[in-house]
């Protein structure tokens, strides 16, 4: 039997969800981690799903003193539940915000995780965008710059992921204003996205993104089942401690078969799961 379709909820099962949370909290507790994990779930598809940026904002804020209390303070569901209000604070028109709570991050995220996990490197890449987005182009730069090597040794110098790196990196130089070390960098651009628009064969692909990114059905055909059910749970918005918890893995190994579901569908984050995932629908 094939797998089923990863459900990312619209407003109405959002607003379902909110409906059960006091059932939820009467037979396991407000503060038990089911409760916050899917409290969690519901604010990111509130932002993702819903649009509603500040209501995500607001929701992980108040859920942030829960988990604390809860887990130790660099428990990896705490540094999510941060990561995710930061985001969203963003999102919601504050990058000054979120820039400085990505900087306050970012150095428990090296501690606990290591300074070349995934998760790691994402909060190093959403500190350079808002602090570009909070108006230091040049200080943007600079951290583009510096995690450039990291982004093209997880995923290969050549890949969509690291030359996409190399495209906002010319952006946030162009920005800082240096129009000529911009346009040298999108001149050093070009052959590795004609590259990535013709095949070894040297026929013309769809897109350049093809290259390195074959069409997402093909993508997630090479996952193991494993790799599947990992970046279904993902994709929901659980994180890599409650998928952990509810497959009884560790979270090491959770973290290892993201780390391959995220190059085998070409993408750099847990932000492009949904629409990676989207066409692995069962044959009917």
């Amino acid at each position: 039997m094939s797998d089923a379709q990863p459900h990312i909820p619209d407003a109405p099962h959002r607003d379902q969800g909110t409906a059960l949370w006091p059932i939820t909290d009467a037979i396991l507790g407000s503060e038990h981690p089911k409760t916050l994990a899917r409290q969690a779930r519901l604010a990111n598809w509130t932002g993702n799903t819903a649009g509603d940026a500040a209501a995500a904002r607001d929701q992980f804020a108040a859920l942030l003193p829960r988990y604390e209390r809860v887990l130790h303070p660099d428990h990896h569901d705490v540094l999510q539940t941060r990561y995710e209000l930061a985001r969203w604070t963003g999102e919601a028109g504050d990058p000054a915000a979120a820039r400085d709570q990505l900087a306050t991050l970012l150095p428990l995220y090296e501690h606990t995780m290591g300074a070349q996990h995934p998760g790691t490197v994402l909060v190093r890449y959403q500190l350079a965008h808002w602090t570009g987005e909070a108006g230091d182009p040049a200080a943007a730069r600079d951290q583009l710059a510096a995690l450039l090597p990291a982004y093209e040794q997880f995923f290969g110098a050549g890949h969509e992921a690291a030359l996409v790196m190399r495209y906002h990196l010319a952006r946030w130089t162009e920005k800082a204003g240096d129009t000529t070390a911009a346009r040298d960098q999108l001149t050093a651009l070009i052959p590795a996205i004609e590259s990535m628009s013709t095949g070894p064969s040297g026929r013309a692909r769809t897109s350049p993104a093809s290259a390195e990114r074959p069409p997402a059905a093909s993508r997630t055909q090479g996952l193991t089942p494993r790799e599947r059910e990992i970046a279904r749970l993902a994709a929901s918005g659980m994180s890599n401690r409650q998928i952990a918890q509810e497959l009884v893995l560790s979270a090491r190994t959770v973290d290892n078969h993201l780390a391959r579901v995220f190059s085998k569908l070409g993408i750099s984050s847990r932000e492009g799961l949904p629409a990676a995932l989207s066409s692995d629908r069962p044959e009917v």
